[in-house]
C-alpha cells in the first residue's frame, strides 16, 4: 500500500512517441513508471537541502565529493549532445541502485535533439515537470533500444539519475521522443 501512495503523491513517468519526418506521428508507446530514480539523485538532493557533502559515482565510474551547487540537477543538453539529459541504450541488464551510467549506450549515428522542458498543472492539486528529448535512427538498420536514462550535472561531473528499462524499436530514418514526467500530487 505505501507503494502506491508514493507513487500518488511522486510519479515519476517514462512515455515515447514515434515520428516519421518528425512531424507525423508513427505510433504512441505506452506511459510506464520511471522504476529506477537511484541513489545518485537522492544523494544529489541530500547535498543541495542540506549544504553537505556526499561521494557519489559519476558516469565515468570514478567516486566524486560533491556538495551543494548552482548545476546540481542540470541536464538541458543541446542538440547533438549526448553526455547529459535523457540518453537512450541497447543494455537489458535490470537497473540497480549503484547504476552510474547506462548499460549500453546508443550514441553512433544517432541525432540527439535538445533537451525540453515545460511545466503543466492539468489539475488544482498536480503539478508536473515534463522533460522530453528526440533521437533519430542514423544507423541503416534498426535501432533496438531498451533502456533510457537520465544523466544530470553536478559541479563535480555528471551523474545518473534514472535509468529505467523501455522497450523501442527504431527503424532507420525515423525518430523517437522519450518524455519524462514528474508529478507531485497534493
Amino acid at each position: 500500500m505505501l507503494h502506491s501512495a508514493i507513487h500518488k503523491l511522486f510519479a515519476p513517468t517514462i512515455s515515447a512517441t514515434i515520428y516519421a519526418d518528425r512531424r507525423k506521428i508513427i505510433q504512441l508507446l505506452p506511459t510506464i513508471y520511471a522504476n529506477s530514480l537511484i541513489a545518485a539523485f537522492l544523494k544529489i538532493l541530500k547535498t543541495q537541502m542540506s549544504v553537505t557533502s556526499e561521494y557519489i559515482t559519476a558516469t565515468d565510474g570514478t567516486s566524486k565529493n560533491t556538495a551543494q551547487h548552482l548545476t546540481a540537477f542540470q541536464c538541458n543538453a543541446a542538440s547533438g549532445e549526448t553526455t547529459k539529459g535523457i540518453l537512450i541504450g541497447t543494455g537489458t541488464a535490470n537497473p540497480s541502485m549503484s547504476d552510474y551510467s547506462l548499460q549500453t549506450p546508443a550514441i553512433n549515428n544517432i541525432q540527439h535533439g535538445a533537451m525540453g522542458f515545460t511545466l503543466n498543472a492539468p489539475t488544482p492539486s498536480v503539478y508536473q515537470l515534463i522533460l522530453s528529448r528526440s533521437f533519430t535512427n542514423n544507423t541503416g538498420a534498426q535501432l533496438s533500444i531498451r533502456e533510457v536514462g537520465l544523466v544530470v550535472m553536478h559541479s563535480s561531473g555528471l551523474f545518473l539519475a534514472d535509468r529505467s528499462l523501455y522497450s523501442v524499436d527504431l527503424q532507420n530514418g525515423l525518430s523517437v521522443t522519450f518524455t519524462y514526467t514528474l508529478s507531485v500530487t497534493l
